[in-house]
């Protein structure tokens, strides 16, 4: 006969996506955009001579001379290492998504320029995937309630295997331009509409594979219980950047971008369910929905700043910039309409981002040799990003290494390749681990592009 399960949790369980971490995860380190920027590692707002310094620095947009079209196209390999219980477990997951794609046009003014700008653009892709699995002696807390028959234990001992997915983006519609104030300085500006979403899967199962639990007052025997969340996350925001780009000299530009304060509205659909079986197949499966809920939230990012400079001749460039934003003034908001008493638990969290999070500054530097008469081009770059969480060591760091390809098919058609590899540690705590998960995360992305001038 079927029986009421309730679950023993040994601690409580914030939503996935309701905690500093996730906030700091959604809104920092984005993967940029453009081939040739990626293949010189993001260095690029000193450059940004191509439709996207309509994202690295919208004065940029300024050189253009004749109207451009561009389309890039991202492949990513998302592999990590997953140590738990001292099992080491290697699992990967592949995506291809359009990366940008967008127009530039130069007007004819008498003298100076003025360029406006129009696309779409992948600001940051949340697809990752892992496996992982241990046999468990310590105890996870869980337990079942059979009423008058008792209550019974099935908490360690047991062979846990997890399945965890998410899949999604974060993405923009951005429209900016430039126009330039005086023969050495260049203003620019853009407006970018965040939309996106991504879903989130975790699958637990916990197996008596040595047969231990079998119940000798009753006619139960516990073969496995299996878990699962699923997070469905809808995103919405507008940001805006101002920037400028000063001639130094013929060959040095300094370049100078703030990204203004974006408040991203984040509405989640939350279900969970789970399932006990028994070794005896005449036995039904213990089946129930655990609950759904629909929640919405808002994220504030700090503000953003960014100083490149680069040097150019004709047959190499050079550039370096760097990025601070100060994390500790991340936020968690209420949005309007909506009852604070309701988020009294989502806004304790800014407590810990105020403590724990800090301001980081992050640099790349990259350069690009043009031969065979300005048709080939070869690029390379490093990109260092520090951890904004304090209580988390070196090992957090993100570390970025790229190198590029450019082909001029003729004047005014250029073929780009790009490849970057970026490595860094996680560290994680699931429901029913007894054990920090730790995460040695690579990310191996492939770009491939073409730009028109005309």
């Amino acid at each position: 006969m079927k029986k009421i399960i309730a679950i023993l949790l040994t601690g409580l369980i914030t939503a996935y996506g309701q905690s500093a971490t996730e906030a700091l995860k959604l809104t920092s380190n984005p993967e940029g955009i453009g081939v040739r920027a990626m293949g010189m590692g993001n260095a690029y707002s000193a450059v940004a001579d191509d439709y996207s310094a309509l994202y690295w620095n919208p004065a940029g947009l300024g050189q253009l001379k004749k109207t451009s079209f561009s389309v890039a196209l991202s492949h990513d390999i998302y592999g990590q290492n997953t140590d738990y219980l001292s099992r080491n477990l290697f699992s990967n997951q592949r995506t291809t998504r359009l990366n940008s794609i967008g127009l530039a046009y130069p007007f004819d003014v008498a003298r100076g320029s003025f360029v406006l700008a129009f696309g779409y653009q992948v600001l940051k892709g949340f697809d990752d995937f892992n496996k992982f699995s241990a046999y468990n002696t310590q105890s996870n807390g869980i337990g079942f309630d059979y009423g008058d028959d008792g209550f019974y234990s099935f908490d360690r001992n047991v062979q846990q295997d997890y399945v965890i997915s998410r899949e999604g983006r974060l993405e923009a519609w951005s429209f900016g331009g430039a126009l330039a104030l005086s023969p050495r300085f260049t203003a620019g500006a853009s407006i970018s509409f965040y939309g996106g979403k991504s879903d989130y899967t975790l699958n637990y199962t916990q197996t008596d594979i040595n047969n231990l639990y079998q119940l000798t007052d009753t006619q139960l025997d516990f073969y496995a219980y299996d878990y699962k969340q699923n997070l469905r996350q809808d995103y919405n925001g507008t940001e805006v950047k101002l920037s400028g780009m000063f001639d130094l000299s013929s060959h040095l530009k300094l370049a100078t971008v703030i990204t203004f304060p974006v408040a991203i509205t984040i509405n989640e659909d939350w279900s969970e369910n789970d399932a006990l079986t028994y070794d005896d197949p005449s036995v039904p499966v213990d089946e129930y929905d655990l609950g759904s809920y629909n929640f919405d939230y808002v994220v504030r990012t700090p503000y953003q700043f960014n100083l490149g400079l680069s040097f150019t001749s004709d047959v190499l460039v050079l550039s370096g910039s760097v990025d601070y934003a100060d994390w500790s003034q991340l936020r968690y908001d209420v949005p309007d309409g909506r009852d604070a008493a309701e988020y009294n638990d989502l806004l304790l969290e800014n407590d810990r981002i105020r403590e724990d999070f800090q301001p980081v500054l992050s640099y790349s530097g990259g350069g690009e040799l043009a031969l065979a008469n300005r048709t080939l081009f070869l690029r390379g770059g490093y990109r260092y990003v520090p951890t904004a969480d304090k209580t988390l060591d070196k090992d957090y760091d993100r570390i970025y290494y790229s190198a590029g390809l450019g082909f001029a098919v003729d004047r005014n058609t250029m073929l780009n390749a790009a490849y970057s590899v970026g490595t860094w540690k996680n560290s994680a705590n699931y429901i029913y681990t007894t054990q920090t998960v730790e995460e040695n995360k690579e990310n191996k992305n492939i770009r491939l592009g073409i730009s028109y001038k005309f």
